[in-house]
Parts: structure tokens; sequence; C-alpha cells
């Protein structure tokens, strides 16, 4: 007999009780289902940065990919992922790399024994866009992924031919070249000046991709275009862009003694002149250039008597150098002078053209006068004093610079601004130092006094060579290159 409220389990709570049990341990399976294949999928993330920092370095290196020989063709999972890869894909050498260790591609070494398909725990880079694929890939949810996800739009890499200015100086231009071509590859480049080759960079056949080359370019006086081709094996050639190499820019500090300088007297009638430098800007002298010719129509010095001849004979300095200073353009120049005179020079003035230098070449405003010597008759209505200077040497500066250029002798015959004292037995000659056409230092009379007591003058005809302090501050070289008179400096400012 059972009693109506007796306790125990129905079958209804047991079902209920069942299925609750199989709905929790389901879930748990789930899960632990689901962790694996995180832990899965994140260890082929781990290989992947891995190994695409490991070929970032060995390609900074080597300019190559670590790659094994032969291509991998089972990639049909794989190829529509990243719109930038080739259709060549290879099997990623893992000895090539220093230091990696990875979760997966273990097959790695029965491929390299034996290269097959059928291998495929395998990572794969591809040619072109160096990006990397584990071929094998890794399942989660309802998707296989077989490298790290990303949102890729497809770069043109075949038109990166650049070339650009990176510096410049006086002298030299440095130019950066960049060029990529990842898909046929580049096997040499070539720098083209006037299109003509001027450096030529040669490659291996892997070599995809140039980031950079830098040149220096030596700059010449006139501009030239520039740019660069590169070739692939095929011969196929693609040019960069161009770029302008400006005239070479010669600073007045660089002049040196000799080079040859076309100068505007502005001077109607005479106009432009071919000068070269006698001192440079370094010199305590400062920046000074002569003619390289007589300029202007030849000068005549002395006289038909001995007072005409005395006069210019003491001031033969003021006389030359006032000749000279009328070639002074004031856009280009400070002063003037002709040669043989004092070249010292003080903010571009010639502050001592018109001084005198004596025999132990001590600076004077004047010198002393000449006496008649005891056995000379003294004409009638003279002192012994003949009122004329004594001879100087002021041309010696001069003279020493421009033996050395070699521009001493010109084949013509120009003055000098120095005095000279001829004495013998029969007179004294009062004389103008100067330079004749194939001769050394010579002088030429301007008045004279006999031993008896007679006097007289002459007249001579010779050049004149100015002498010209520039504006070194101020001007600059615009072309030429100083080299010969046809291709003389051109001054500009």
């Amino acid at each position: 007999m059972i009693k109506k409220n007796q306790k125990g389990v129905t079958l209804v709570t047991l079902i209920i009780a069942i299925t609750i049990i199989l709905i929790i341990a389901t879930t748990l399976i789930y899960n632990i289902s689901t962790g694996n294949k995180i832990k899965q999928l994140n260890n082929m993330y781990q290989d992947i940065e891995k190994l695409k920092d490991k070929i970032d370095l060995y390609y900074s290196r080597y300019h190559r990919i670590p790659k094994l020989e032969g291509r991998y063709d089972n990639v049909d999972n794989i190829k529509h992922i990243n719109p930038n890869d080739s259709d060549t894909y290879y099997v990623i050498d893992l000895e090539a790399l220093e230091n990696i260790t990875l979760n997966y591609g273990k097959d790695y070494k029965n491929y390299k024994t034996n290269p097959s398909i059928d291998f495929t725990d395998l990572y794969l880079v591809n040619e072109r866009s160096h990006a990397v694929y584990y071929i094998k890939g890794i399942q989660f949810d309802n998707d296989i992924y077989y490298t790290i996800p990303d949102e890729n739009s497809m770069i043109e890499l075949n038109e990166m031919l650049t070339i650009s200015v990176i510096g410049k100086n006086d002298d030299f231009i440095s130019v950066k070249m960049e060029a990529i071509d990842k898909t046929e590859g580049i096997t040499n480049l070539t720098v083209m000046i006037d299109e003509k080759p001027y450096k030529i960079y040669n490659y291996t056949s892997e070599h995809r991709e140039i980031k950079a080359e830098i040149l220096q370019i030596e700059l010449t006086n006139v501009q030239r275009d520039c740019y660069f081709k590169v070739e692939n094996e095929t011969g196929k050639s693609k040019n960069s862009n161009h770029i302008v190499l400006e005239p070479k820019i010669i600073s007045v500090k660089k002049l040196k003694v000799g080079d040859y300088i076309k100068y505007d007297t502005g001077v109607k009638g005479v106009g432009v002149i071919t000068c070269r430098v006698l001192y440079p800007i370094d010199s305590e002298y400062g920046l000074q250039i002569i003619s390289d010719k007589n300029v202007g129509e030849d000068i005549t010095l002395g006289g038909d008597t001995w007072e005409e001849g005395k006069i210019i004979y003491n001031g033969i300095t003021e006389k030359l150098n006032q000749e000279a200073s009328k070639y002074v353009n004031g856009e280009y120049a400070y002063d003037g002078r002709c040669v043989g005179s004092i070249p010292t020079i003080r903010n571009g003035m010639f502050v001592d053209k018109n001084k005198l230098r004596d025999s132990e070449g001590n600076i004077q405003d004047k010198l002393d006068t000449v006496s008649i010597p005891e056995s000379y008759i003294i004409p009638t209505g003279w002192t012994k004093d003949t009122g004329c200077y004594e001879e100087d040497t002021n041309y010696i500066t001069d003279q020493i610079a421009l033996e050395k250029a070699n521009m001493w002798i010109t084949g013509e015959k120009y003055w000098l601004v120095s005095r000279h004292i001829l004495l013998d037995l029969s007179r004294i000659s009062f004389r103008v130092r100067n330079v004749a056409t194939s001769s050394d230092l010579g002088s030429n009379n301007m008045c004279r006094v006999r031993s008896d007591g007679t006097t007289g003058g002459n007249l001579h005809t010779y050049g004149l060579r100015p002498c010209i302090s520039l504006k070194s501050n101020i001007i600059k070289i615009t072309d030429g290159d100083g080299t010969s008179v046809e291709t003389a400096y051109i001054i500009g400012k």
C-alpha cells in the first residue's frame, strides 16, 4: 500500500537534470576547443611577425629575399589575399635567418631535402611584396587564416623612379636616386647628364629594390640636364624625372694668381678688357687684377726741355696712378693704380700708391733730392741741388709677383711707377722705369744734366697696365673657367 505524500525523484525531474548537465558539458568542450584554436592562430601570427622582421633585415643587408631554390606553386589558397603579390612564391630559407624559433614550419627540412607541394607545414614569402604566408593555414570558426589579416590596397611600385637634390656647394651637387621595381627587377641604373652616361650601377639579377643611391656630381660652368634610367634583365628600360644641374658658382676666394678675368672698365672706347689675378684675396694686398695687355692709348712722358722733363719725372707716381684710376668701374672695383706702384691696401683702397719706397724698402712720402757731383759744372743759375728726387724701388713687389706668374713680359712696352737714376762721368739721367717687349727691367730718360753744365729733356712713349682692387665682398664669378683668354672668368654681382 502506497502513501500519497511519499517523497521521490520523478522522471521529469531526472530528464531536466540530465539536460542541464549536457548543456554545461557541451559549453565546456566548445570553450576548450575555441581556446586551442585561438592559441594556434596567435602562434601563427607570432611566427609571421618574427619572419617579417628577419626578412626585412636580411633584405637590407643582401638586397635579396632569403629563399630556397625553386618556386612553390601550390598557392591557389593565398594568391588573392594581397593585390601587391606577384605570381611567384618561395619557401623561406629558415637557416639563412639568425636566431629564430617558430611554432610551425616543421616541414622545412623535409622540403629542402625533397621539394614537393605535398609539404604544407611551411612558411612562404612573395617575391614582390615580401608578404609572409603559412601555406597550411589555421582554421578558426568557418575561415582558414594563412597570414595576419590586413587591409591591402594595390601599390604601383613600378613608377617610383625619382632623382632629387639633397645638397650643394660651390663645386659639387649631391643627388639621391630612389628606384623600386619588385616585379621585373633592376640590373643596372645609369645616371645620364645631357643624354650621355655619367655613372653606371650594376646589380645582381635578384636585386629588386634600390632605396637610395647617393652620388656627388662635379659642377661645370654650364647648365646641364640630369636624370637616370633603369634596365631589367630583358633590357626594358624606364626613366626617372629630370633635374637641372645649375652652373658652378666660383667663389672669388678660389681665384688664384694668373687666372684670366673679363673686366668691364666702363670707359667708352675701351669697355671690357682681359685681366689676370695679380694678388689673390688671401694675400696681404687683397684681390687685385692687372690688365693682360696695355689699356687705352699709349702715354708719352718727358719733355723737350730740362724743366718739362723734371716736372714729369718728379710727378711720375701721381701721373701714372691717375691715368690707371680712369679704369676703375665703381660697380666692381674700389681703386686703381699703375703697375709698379706700392700695392699696400686698406679697406680696398691703395693707401700707399703715391708714396715712394727707398733703397732699403722703407715707405716715405718724398725722397731726398739729388746733388750735382763736384766734378760737374753747375748750370748757370743753379744751386748744387738738381731738384729731382732720388730713385725709388717701388716696382720690386709687383715685379716679383709678375715674374713668378709669368706675366712680366707681355710683348708690349709698358710703364712702371718707379724712378731710376743713371750717373756716369758725363751726365746724370733722371729716368722712369719700364718693361720692354722682350727685355727685363728698363728705364727711359726724362731729363738730364751733363758734366759740362748743359741740360736737356727727352720724350718717350709706352703703354699703361692698370692694377685694379676688386670688390671681393660683392662680386661673383658667373661664367668661364679662368684658364685662357677665351674662357676667362666673367664678373657679376
